[in-house]
């Protein structure tokens, strides 16, 4: 009998231990999730422009002589699907290749020189009427950036 009340203190102990480690987890995860959403609108907005920016590499890769750009700007909510401004999850939007936001224009412009294929991508994000904007230069011809700057 005191070998089974032994044993049941042994995994009472471990379950307080495994819980004492899963419970931070859960809160810094629950964390991070709450930093994108409610992070200051300046923030959010830079976080859009680097998304936009990274769409249009991955637009780039998929097709260098014909990109496949999404239509812009590209709204962005935490769930609804179709995201409109007037969602009440309605987080911001973004642009990259076409369009304007906050009076910036976006764009994504080719050159090559030197057997060296260049594109350089102004992407602007747009959240709770705050802008942010990213200036990167992606070499396609050996698949990498080589410069990244917010708000140039």
């Amino acid at each position: 009998m005191a070998a089974k009340g032994y044993l049941l203190w042994i995994v009472a102990l471990a379950l307080v231990f495994l819980g004492a480690l899963v419970f931070p987890y859960s809160l810094l995860a629950r964390l991070n999730a709450e930093r994108v959403v409610v992070s200051p609108p300046f923030v959010q907005a830079l976080y859009l422009a680097e998304g936009g920016a990274r769409e249009a590499i991955a637009a780039i890769k998929a097709d260098p002589q014909n990109p496949p750009y999404a239509s812009q700007p590209v709204l962005v909510c935490q769930t609804s699907s179709p995201c409109s401004t007037s969602s009440s999850d309605y987080i911001g939007r973004y642009c990259y290749s076409s369009g304007t936001l906050g009076g910036f224009t976006c764009s994504v412009t080719k050159r090559t020189q030197g057997g060296v294929t260049r594109f350089t991508i102004v992407a602007v994000g747009e959240s709770r009427g705050s802008i942010g904007r990213v200036r990167v230069v992606y070499n396609q011809t050996d698949d990498q950036v080589e410069s990244w700057e917010v708000n140039p």
